[in-house]
């Protein structure tokens, strides 16, 4: 199949995001795991282990990695909500048995279309761009530091959002609301 634009996978998330009432940062990823029958359990993980998603007929069950960072988790947490919708109807349909995926290192590495798509997914849903250009607007933090890629600017959203600053960074990039070269 196909890869996914960006936009398809962005409106999937606008959609998660209206059926869950969520309207500002953070978004609350186990909210959405609740709305699409996902139970979300930590585990005790090898530590490049970040989370796994096992589905059943009735839902299915997000595992994050107990010892990584609470952003990490969440991060983990959106990145299998991806698969979660994503992927439903291809490799990652549960055939009678139940299937497993497990996230690791080789999931950021941006060279299997399934992961790329599922790590959109997660910055799409930790990071929306409506509430993103909502923020910047209201003056959240100020727009002229973003546009030159101030670290603390970056910080002030990173912390608001509750994700890493290089997740953000890479997030406000992609949506060409800052430029790589902090110019």
């Amino acid at each position: 199949m196909a890869r996914r634009s960006q936009r398809t996978i962005e409106l999937r998330v606008s959609e998660l995001l209206h059926d869950g009432g969520i309207k500002q940062p953070p978004v609350d990823v186990r909210s959405i795991a609740r709305l699409l029958r996902a139970v979300v359990e930590t585990v005790s993980a090898h530590t490049d282990i970040s989370g796994m998603l096992y589905r059943k007929s009735d839902g299915a069950v997000i595992g994050i990695n107990e010892e990584h960072h609470p952003n990490r988790q969440r991060f983990s947490i959106a990145h299998e909500l991806g698969h979660l919708c994503l992927h439903e109807n291809e490799l990652y349909l549960d055939r009678g048995g139940p299937s497993v995926f497990w996230r690791d290192a080789v999931s950021g590495q941006g060279v299997d279309d399934d992961e790329i798509e599922a790590n959109h997914f997660a910055a799409s849903l930790l990071m929306p761009r409506e509430f993103l250009i909502s923020d910047i607007r209201q003056g959240q933090v100020p727009a002229e530091a973003l546009s030159r890629g101030d670290e603390r600017a970056i910080e002030v959203l990173a912390r608001r959002y509750r994700v890493s600053p290089q997740a953000m960074t890479l997030r406000l990039i992609n949506l060409r609301l800052i430029d790589p070269k902090g110019e």
